[in-house]
């Protein structure tokens, strides 16, 4: 069994209320990374420090033609060479809440 119960009417004018609330949201930390060069060059450089042997992950023209990439240059590819801010792409500077 369910009981409900209401508030009872009153008598006179209806009275409406309203509440409107919009708030603008900002990251309180941001995440530092490294660029794609950085990384790259840090990537093979750890992968020698652990085996002097191996075979780096990245190509010296990989590293270089990512570099023209990023600079705009006429020999740079950004679809063989991609250099993409991931953290820009993927999120927002701020949010916007209404309710």
């Amino acid at each position: 069994m369910i009981l409900v119960t209401t508030k009872r009417g009153k008598v006179g004018k209806p009275s409406y209320s309203v509440r409107y609330d919009n708030s603008l949201s900002t990251p309180t930390q941001n995440l530092e990374l490294a660029d794609p060069i950085t990384y790259m060059k840090l990537y093979n450089e750890a992968q020698l420090t652990r085996n002097p042997n191996q075979v780096p992950q990245f190509s010296a023209d990989k590293i270089y033609f990512t570099q023209r990439t990023l600079e705009g240059a006429p020999d740079g590819n950004p679809y063989v060479y991609p250099a993409v801010d991931w953290v820009d792409l993927m999120f927002r500077k701020f949010s916007r809440t209404q309710r």
